[in-house]
């Protein structure tokens, strides 16, 4: 008689969720602090809701995709506004064919909402409203849009998640600077030992603001990066920050596949991404890491963790521990 331990017993965990269910649950905790997951396939226009919750203006802008009604649907949006944006997916920003999916990053832009802001005041005659703060990606406002080729490749109709694939994980990686956040004053009111003595000006504190971070953890402190060995996932990585946060992503023990070729590791450009399909078949805890060595010594670095079903066999007798 054997006894077998099984870590885990299906793929049910993969299936990467939508929408609301996309936040609080084991498939979404790589997202870190990144918002819903949206998906859509060629030939819908989607409805984003928003209601904005925050101190300081913010907008909403998918980066690819044009929004029904022109530049004006992404003026800012002010505190305690709700406003609903229709964004059109055709076949000219869709995968091409032979891709079976791709993503769109989505965030919170100023220069799209100033420029929004001065469409809208010359059709309505309104005057654009004042935007001294402003809460943008640095204040944490970013996530992706996932769009799947054809209803004929997806795992069904509810959830649009490709089915050529086991998994899917969405990174954004580089630089969040939080000196440009309006949360700055808060957050060294609330965190600072001493606050009156803080000084936002000097080199050393900006420096400590600039965090080189993954979904906006650091230091291997991303959870929820886990798949089962010889399952394929797909890694939707996108790169945020200004012209030093380019990022070299690198999955120690794998070779991502990147535009038909397999690579060691793979350039990202700031406001670009990239799709990386990778077969994790070798068993283990591994390092994913920027392979900018400033980004890596500063913090851009997560472990993901590829498990085998069965990780132990012993005999079956009444005085063991299996």
């Amino acid at each position: 008689m054997l006894a077998l331990y099984r870590e885990y017993v299906d793929d049910s965990f993969n299936t990467l969720r939508v929408g609301p269910k996309s936040r609080a649950n084991k498939m979404s905790a790589h997202l870190g602090m990144q918002g819903p997951v949206l998906r859509a396939l060629p030939g819908e226009t989607i409805a984003v809701r928003l209601f904005n919750r925050l101190r300081y203006p913010c907008n909403f802008v998918v980066q690819g995709l044009r929004p029904v009604g022109g530049l004006a649907a992404e003026r800012p949006l002010m505190p305690g506004e709700t406003r609903t944006i229709m964004y059109v997916v055709d076949r000219e920003n869709a995968p091409m064919a032979g891709q079976t999916s791709m993503a769109f990053a989505y965030r919170s832009d100023y220069r799209a909402a100033v420029a929004g802001a001065a469409v809208h005041a010359t059709a309505t005659g309104k005057p654009a409203p004042p935007m001294s703060d402003f809460a943008d990606s640095n204040a944490g406002l970013f996530g992706a849009l996932i769009v799947t080729y054809s209803k004929e490749q997806v795992v069904d109709d509810k959830d649009l998640a490709p089915k050529d694939v086991n998994h899917e994980f969405v990174l954004f990686m580089g630089v969040m600077d939080q000196n440009k956040s309006p949360y700055l004053g808060l957050n060294i009111a609330q965190f600072a030992a001493a606050p009156e003595t803080v000084d936002r000006d000097h080199p050393d504190f900006k420096e400590s603001n600039r965090k080189h971070a993954i979904n906006g953890r650091m230091y291997c402190n991303l959870d929820g990066l886990e798949i089962l060995i010889d399952r394929e996932a797909r890694w939707y990585v996108f790169a945020l920050g200004t012209d030093d946060a380019f990022a070299s992503p690198r999955w120690y023990g794998h070779a991502p596949l990147v535009h038909g070729s397999r690579t060691g590791s793979v350039l990202v450009q700031p406001g670009t991404g990239v799709v990386a399909d990778v077969v994790h078949n070798n068993y283990g805890q591994w390092l994913f890491e920027d392979q900018t060595s400033d980004h890596a010594h500063a913090g851009a670095v997560a472990l993901f963790t590829v498990h085998r079903k069965i990780i132990s066999l012993c005999e079956q007798t009444f005085w063991n521990k299996c």
